[in-house]
């Protein structure tokens, strides 16, 4: 899985949005008027705690949808 990170400073005095970590295959999707991720996405103050959001948002959702079996190694490698 490739991720990218962006810098993106919000107008608002909190510096803990700043970065973003993104998979590559990150979308969304228009639900009843609305869009919704397809995705997790990670934020941080820095770089590598936009990583780490992402990392445990993906665990995370992986747990739930496997029921705490799956793990993100598993999501990483096509799902084995």
């Amino acid at each position: 899985m490739i991720i990218s990170t962006h810098y993106d400073p919000k107008p608002i005095p909190s510096r803990e949005y700043d970065w973003i970590a993104l998979p590559e295959d990150y979308d969304c999707d228009y639900i009843d008027g609305r869009f919704v991720p397809n995705m997790p996405c990670g934020y941080g103050a820095t770089e590598q705690d936009a990583l780490l959001d992402l990392y445990t948002r993906l665990q995370e959702a992986a747990e739930e949808r496997e029921g705490n079996r799956r793990t993100l190694w598993g999501i990483l490698n096509g799902g084995r």
